[in-house]
């Protein structure tokens, strides 16, 4: 992929759903105005929005999540990747290594961003209490709710 990494981020699925609540903070409002202007690359896993649809259908009904998320896809360049090869390869071992800690999507989430070598935007608590050489070489910008 052609882009610049140092503006590029990848959403997880927490950052998303918090986004299309009722009161996301202001830190996560600014990420995706920025987003929104193309200050920012961002992208997402496919699997990801599988994890969000679902999340926002447990919190707000089938309709409006599926609203939610076809309103934030139409209105935000949100650049969906698919899996390919070296993603699955590298997110497989990641699973392998982090079995009990890290989710599938987290690692194939993690996967893209070592890979590309962008920042990964993430809600999740524990990612960097995770001892290991390849986590450490990941950019992580943490949320709260």
């Amino acid at each position: 992929m052609k882009f610049n990494p140092k503006s590029s981020v990848c959403l997880d699925t927490g950052i998303i759903v918090l986004f299309t609540s009722k009161d996301p903070n202001e830190k996560i409002i600014q990420l995706f105005n920025s987003i929104r202007e193309k200050e920012k690359t961002a992208f997402t896993m496919k699997t990801t929005i599988i994890e969000v649809i679902n999340h926002l259908c447990i919190l707000q009904g089938k309709s409006l999540a599926l609203i939610r998320v076809a309103e934030l896809l139409e209105e935000y360049p949100i650049i969906q990747v698919e899996l390919n090869n070296q993603i699955i390869n590298q997110a497989g071992i990641l699973k392998c290594k982090h079995r009990t800690t890290l989710s599938y999507n987290d690692c194939i989430s993690i996967a893209f961003c070592l890979i590309e070598s962008i920042s990964f935007h993430t809600t999740e608590k524990k990612i960097k209490k995770i001892p290991h050489n390849t986590l450490n070489k990941l950019q992580v910008v943490k949320y709260n709710f």
